[in-house]
């Protein structure tokens, strides 16, 4: 679900409503939402100042968690789309499997480092 604008109150006017209708219908279906796993996110630019304080969103009187990053299919997003968290964490795992390579190196033979320095160079 979402909505777009300008203004942060706005914003979340809108999503309060259609949380309500669209909880209203999940309840009339048999299929409550879980209000404690449900969170929000708000895209912005990354110099706007509008979204750092923003009003508090419930559902059924439980405030819903503002979140600042997720993962989705694998990729961490965040409100400005910078994917820097994304980064840090697929440079982190990359640095940690060069260094077990490394580790590892002086016991495999020279055709088998050159293959996986091969692979390496592939990757990046």
């Amino acid at each position: 679900m979402y909505a777009h604008g300008t203004d942060p109150r706005a914003i979340v006017s809108v999503l309060s409503d259609n949380l309500e209708k669209f909880n209203d219908w999940c309840t009339e279906n048999g299929l409550p939402i879980s209000a404690n796993k449900t969170q929000f996110m708000f895209f912005h630019k990354a110099n706007d100042t509008k979204f750092r304080q923003v009003p508090e969103l419930y559902l059924n009187g439980t405030k819903i968690e503002r979140v600042f990053s997720f993962k989705y299919l694998g990729i961490y997003i965040e409100p400005t789309f910078s994917f820097m968290k994304h980064y840090d964490k697929v440079n982190s795992r990359v640095s940690s499997c060069l260094g077990k390579l490394y580790g590892v190196r002086k016991h495999l033979p020279v055709k088998v480092n050159k293959i996986l320095i091969k692979a390496c160079s592939l990757c990046l």
